[in-house]
């Protein structure tokens, strides 16, 4: 939609208890006016009423902050005349540094989203599933029980190696354990049924099954995390998710070795770095050593990189993380 079309812009800054509002009305640079709403569902109905007091299209945006910022995105997006854009913190701060604001509070943050609306090319959020939304949750909560699962199992381990401890201690870290793994059994279950509901999410589980180091675990987590994802992400928009950077570092001037760092989605991290899924650009050259070709996955438009396979002597650099497995697929799209 064109602009001109669209002559109110927003900005809201998302706390856990407040949003920050900036309104601006028409194309001229006057100061936004600022409004405060509690970040509730009766505070979001009251956000709409005042963004819609003019009667026209409103452009809002705000930066992704997780479930404070999913259900206000989600009630805005069911008004027509509201268009809305959710961004990464990181650029909306860079945005901020480009204005030469270095202060940040919630009504600067707000003002300088409402900047980004009025001034930035415009790309449309699209809301996830209900079913997508649903698995992330369910993934999750498992990834966090196991968490909490591993550190009971490390002080059941402790206790039981002292004889000096009561019994009773040891037998409670073991019942603790057990109730950890029914819990996640059943929200493993829970999530798998939800999968088999939806044809394509039972595809894409299927066939990641098939690829060599990936089990029932490693392919809930990993689809949990990218079923929320638009399919027409590219593979540079699908790196810029994982966020895997190949940093180069020189030893001396005729010497450097490349790391991968990872500075991305942090579930993503805990939920591929297991079976070594890096997602690296193809075409990216590591010390004259170009990446494999790489193979379809499981979703649409997502090269997938398979694991360097050379020795770390032929290969130039040390990343241990492309050394834990060798992934082959055994179907491609």
């Amino acid at each position: 939609m064109p602009v001109a079309e669209v002559d109110t812009f927003a900005g809201i800054d998302v706390s856990a208890h407040e949003l920050s509002v900036a309104l601006r009305r028409g194309q001229g640079h006057d100061k936004p006016a600022m409004a405060k709403f509690p970040n509730h569902p009766s505070g979001h109905k009251a956000l709409v009423a005042y963004l819609l007091r003019g009667g026209g299209r409103v452009r809002v945006c705000l930066e992704a902050s997780g479930n404070y910022s999913l259900d206000l995105a989600l009630t805005l997006q069911a008004h027509r005349q509201v268009e809305i854009s959710v961004i990464n913190p990181r650029r909306a701060r860079r945005f901020a540094e480009s204005l030469g604001e270095r202060s940040k509070t919630d009504p600067v943050d707000a003002r300088v989203l409402c900047e980004y609306a009025a001034r930035m090319p415009w790309v449309r959020w699209q809301p996830p599933s209900p079913v997508a939304l649903h698995l992330r949750a369910l993934t999750r909560a498992i990834a966090d029980l196991g968490v909490i699962h591993t550190q009971q199992n490390n002080r059941a381990y402790a206790a039981a190696a002292s004889q000096a401890l009561p019994v009773l201690v040891v037998k409670e870290m073991q019942r603790h354990k057990k109730y950890l793994e029914q819990r996640m059994t059943r929200l493993r279950r829970e999530a798998v049924r939800l999968i088999a509901c939806d044809p394509e999410l039972d595809r894409r589980f299927r066939l990641m099954l098939t690829t060599i180091g990936i089990a029932e675990t490693s392919a809930l987590q990993i689809l949990g995390e990218l079923a929320v994802l638009p399919d027409m992400l590219d593979a540079r928009q699908w790196v810029a998710f994982s966020h895997c950077v190949v940093i180069p570092i020189s030893v001396s001037s005729i010497k450097t070795y490349s790391l991968a760092a990872k500075l991305g989605c942090k579930r993503w991290w805990q939920s591929c770095g297991n079976c070594c899924m890096l997602c690296l650009p193809c075409s990216a050259a590591i010390n004259r050593t170009m990446a494999p070709s790489c193979a379809r996955w499981t979703w649409p438009s997502m090269p997938l990189p398979l694991a360097l396979e050379l020795p770390e002597k032929e290969r130039g650099f040390s990343a241990p993380l492309l050394e834990r497995k060798n992934l082959t697929l055994r179907e491609n799209l």
